[in-house]
């Protein structure tokens, strides 16, 4: 019998005396734990293997039951053309752990952009306003001051338009800003 909303709402939080599984279609579960938790889980077979194994896709009320069964679907279709799902799920991990920070997006921004459009010159007022934006916004984002970062950001935009190839007289005009 399939899962449905009414029976992870009844079965959710509510303890019991031992573990409890349901299943739903295509290897898609659901989990109910004696605390009353309730992960969803998927039930597969990889390269011919012998043993089923299982891999958490989340746990209810954060994960609906929608999107449960849509993630087991692009599981199911990976494993189909060949990819281990626990493989494809710790790699997605390992990405989102590994993504560059705020900080590091502005440094890498301002030596591939802002300097290159500058390459040779003399350090400009602009020049001197960027990297005051880059040293304050590793300041603001090490402690976690959004206002500070909002405000720094919309200082970046001036920064760029100088590095744009605006005159003299604009580059100062920016720097007067920032003082």
């Amino acid at each position: 019998m399939a899962i449905t909303d009414a029976w992870l709402k009844a079965n959710s939080g509510k303890p019991g005396d031992k573990i409890r599984e349901k299943a739903d279609r295509d290897g898609l579960g659901a989990r109910v734990t004696r605390k009353g938790k309730i992960v969803f889980q998927m039930r597969y077979r990889y390269n011919g293997s012998v043993n089923a194994r299982r891999l958490d896709l989340g746990t209810y009320p954060a994960m609906s039951l929608k999107k449960a069964r849509a993630e087991h679907l692009r599981l199911r279709e990976k494993q189909e053309q060949g990819h281990d799902p626990k493989v494809i799920r710790s790699t997605e991990k390992t990405a989102i752990v590994d993504a560059p920070l705020v900080a590091a997006l502005f440094r890498l921004w301002y030596e591939k952009y802002c300097k290159a459009a500058k390459e040779g010159a003399s350090r400009s007022p602009a020049d001197v306003r960027a990297l005051r934006l880059s040293e304050d916004w590793q300041a603001a984002s090490a402690r976690s001051d959004s206002s500070s970062l909002a405000r720094i950001a919309r200082g970046t935009s001036k920064v760029a338009s100088a590095h744009r190839g605006a005159n003299l007289g604009e580059c100062q005009a920016n720097a007067e800003v920032r003082a």
